[in-house]
């Protein structure tokens, strides 16, 4: 998909997570033309399949791109490629093997990007960035249920960052609510109404 964002407007797209069956192939590549004053909030993200089912990190293949261009110039390209490693009998009782896609997911069980940029977003861009200044970084035994951290990647002369959010949850439902509340201050761009039907 291609999405062209006109002067001043404001592209919110905040889809549901994919969730990939046993065995399905994923692919997407998406690509988002700005201009210096359009905004835009991009939710990518992914959960583990249809746990319910027995179904966790299961599927063939998952791959998505996501671009981010203004003007003429790419600002930011996202790429994610998950794949499943299938063991013979042999390989399963070897210690230094290959590990499974879900041994090497675990213990999420949803992932998220989010991609940001334009004058309207940036309030909520830099209240996360502000917030990661504060956390305390410590050695941990064990990974935490959720984490998440912001990276602000700089256009030419430091101007017109695109902010890249990465989160990370043992269930979706945690990732959903943390995103929804974090984002908040999009009420005021789109109202109200508008924003309580997202993450439902």
């Amino acid at each position: 998909m291609k999405f062209h964002v006109a002067d001043n407007a404001l592209l919110l797209l905040l889809v549901d997570p994919v969730t990939c069956f046993r065995d399905a192939l994923y692919i997407q590549h998406q690509t988002f033309y700005l201009t210096p004053s359009s905004s835009l909030i991009l939710l990518d993200w992914i959960t583990a399949g249809r746990i319910s089912r027995g179904e966790e990190w299961d599927f063939l293949r998952y791959h998505s791109i996501n671009e981010v261009w203004v003007g003429k110039k790419r600002r930011a390209r996202d790429v994610l490629l998950l794949e499943r490693t299938n063991l013979t009998e042999s390989e399963e009782s070897v210690p230094l093997r290959s590990r499974t896609l879900k041994e090497r997911l675990a213990p999420y069980s949803c992932y998220a990007t989010m991609m940001m940029f334009g004058p309207l977003v940036v309030d909520v861009a830099r209240s996360l960035v502000e917030k990661q200044t504060k956390i305390l970084q410590m050695q941990l035994l064990k990974p935490p249920d959720f984490m998440w951290s912001i990276s602000e990647l700089l256009g030419h002369g430091g101007t017109d960052p695109v902010w890249v959010l990465r989160v990370a949850g043992v269930d979706t439902d945690t990732v959903k609510r943390w995103l929804q509340e974090e984002l908040k201050g999009v009420e005021e761009l789109v109202g109200r109404e508008a924003y309580s039907k997202t993450f439902r």
